[in-house]
């Protein structure tokens, strides 16, 4: 293709900004890579034994969905030098897009439930925030569908990303019917947000007030770090995406979603799990985790019958009499005093 030398320019500049973004966001990447192979060991033995529950569910999907869309952000986003046709690169992306939006869905109905534990109110009360949730979620979800399917249209690999080694090449033209239905799902996303985050202040504030000590001790035994940082990010990125502010290089927030809310999600479940309070772990139990029966621990953990059978071990007998005792039970032959007797001549 021919261009100008400013043309050449702007493109090259436009490539080697697109290289640093991408090694950037890499290193998220890395990050809940490394996360998720140093605590592996503490997710078998908190979750794996547990039966197929809310919350067993809930937090495999935050844990595992990170695993799936990260690679499908890196094969049809980032330099691969592999060349895939548009059909897809349009898979790719809405498959990518909707495992992100699960995750994150997920991540927020788990801070609901934990919020609901915490403040220990009635279960019509849950029901309640469960419905605004889900109208919220549906009136997000479904404007966007044609701007998700729009933006993921891809065309033939150009000269110039092939060159480059990017594996896909955007039409990059969204209508104005789709632009206006984003945006205002946008601001929909943007008041889900800034309710969860009310509601998350509310019950700090109930749990400051019934229990004593300060503040920042009534935060660090409920989690609050966890909690308040999912919803700020979360509260963050709903203003970039509602107002298009970019913050840094890369819009910051965004990768924040991504990468941190699945983790801090998946650890407030866990903590939850060990609260100090029993009625904050029985009710926890309760929503996400508690059969009607099986197994049980002291919180009400319900408990997989395969991970928590009764291993029965051989008898041991003492010295040589260990044989004739064998013996004597396996044809009857010898009374139990007569062996007791030849064990302690043996021994």
């Amino acid at each position: 293709m021919d261009l100008s030398p400013e043309e050449l320019s702007d493109l090259a500049t436009l490539y080697s900004t697109s290289a640093v973004l991408e090694r950037i966001v890499l290193g998220f990447y890395a990050f809940n890579l490394y996360y998720y192979m140093t605590t592996f060991g503490g997710e078998v033995s908190a979750i794996w034994a547990l039966k197929w529950k809310t919350g067993k569910v809930l937090f495999l999907i935050a844990r595992y969905g990170p695993i799936l869309y990260i690679p499908l952000t890196i094969i049809s986003g980032f330099r691969n030098y592999l060349t895939m046709g548009p059909e897809v690169c349009k898979r790719l992306q809405i498959a990518d897009d909707v495992s992100l939006r699960v995750c994150t869905m997920v991540s927020e109905l788990i801070l609901i439930l934990c919020l609901h534990a915490l403040l220990g109110s009635k279960r019509r009360y849950l029901a309640l925030m469960l419905v605004l949730f889900a109208a919220f979620t549906v009136a997000i979800t479904v404007p966007q569908i044609r701007y998700i399917a729009e933006a993921a249209q891809a065309i033939e690999l150009s000269q110039a990303d092939r060159g480059f080694g990017y594996p896909c090449t955007w039409e990059g033209v969204i209508s104005p019917e789709a632009l206006s239905t984003a945006k205002a799902a946008g601001y929909v996303s943007f008041t889900k947000s800034t309710c969860l985050f009310l509601l998350t202040l509310a019950v700090f504030y109930v749990r400051y007030r019934k229990q004593t000590g300060s503040l920042l001790e009534v935060v660090r035994r409920d989690s609050g770090l966890c909690i308040l940082l999912l919803t700020a990010i979360r509260l963050f990125n709903a203003i970039t995406d509602s107002f298009n502010v970019v913050l840094g290089l890369y819009n910051i927030p965004d990768i924040l979603q991504k990468v941190v809310i699945p983790i801090l999600a998946c650890r407030l479940l866990l903590n939850m799990q060990e609260h100090d309070d029993p009625v904050v772990r029985s009710m926890v139990s309760t929503l996400m985790f508690q059969a009607e029966s099986g197994t049980t621990t002291s919180v009400g953990l319900d408990y997989d019958d395969e991970f928590t059978q009764v291993v029965e071990f051989p008898r041991r007998y003492a010295g040589l009499g260990r044989q004739l005792a064998r013996n004597a039970e396996v044809t009857h032959a010898v009374p139990e005093t007569q062996s007791r007797a030849q064990d302690s001549v043996h021994c």
